[in-house]
């Protein structure tokens, strides 16, 4: 199999690197077909982890609400988390995997849909700015979801690591030039260095 800076680099390495977790996703399906029981065992605790997915940015989204401010926060983060959640959402949606197996990433997407919006309104960054990127964030989302070749979802999914892991970039420097901790709660800090 390609590594992943191959994969960045070449789409066709990009898909060669995803058809692990393609395999992995058929066997899975293999076992739950010879043993209906698994199946099911599966499928409800792959809801049951996309409810804890609530913990994750759910607090910080309570959080900024309350307090009606987004002080601690960069806006780009949260761009940039986004993306990077979509990206999985649409490789997992466009090779047919069940609901169950990517619930988790599809509610972390919403959640980070919600604090994207609640940061810019309390930061009044609801400008035009922000609509062109909201504009061009749908119409790539719905390209991806619709219309995208194969190998572009794949290389989606190998970036999504590289968006999400730098997405933190800005709130890292943010939070060294502030001497704070930012806005992020203790339990979503917990969560993300978790895994």
């Amino acid at each position: 199999l390609a590594s992943p800076s191959a994969a960045l680099a070449s789409p066709s390495a990009a898909l060669e690197l995803t058809r692990l977790p393609r395999t992995l996703a058929a066997e899975t399906l293999q076992l739950a077909a010879a043993s209906p029981d698994a199946g099911l065992i599966a499928r409800w605790l792959g809801f049951l982890v996309g409810a804890g997915s609530l913990l994750l940015y759910t607090p910080i989204a309570a959080r900024v609400y309350r307090q009606r401010s987004a002080d601690g926060l960069t806006l780009s983060t949260w761009w940039l988390k986004l993306l990077s959640y979509t990206c999985s959402d649409a490789y997992s949606f466009r090779n047919g995997y069940p609901l169950s197996t990517y619930i988790e990433t599809l509610i972390i997407t919403v959640e980070a849909c919600g604090v994207l919006l609640l940061v810019a309104h309390f930061q009044r960054r609801l400008d035009a700015a922000f609509a062109g990127l909201a504009l061009s964030y749908l119409a790539a989302a719905t390209w991806a979801l619709s219309a995208a070749p194969p190998e572009a979802i794949a290389l989606g999914q190998s970036a999504a690591t590289a968006l999400n892991t730098c997405a933190l970039l800005p709130q890292i420097a943010q939070n060294a030039a502030r001497r704070s901790p930012g806005g992020f709660s203790p339990v979503t800090a917990g969560l993300a260095c978790a895994g």
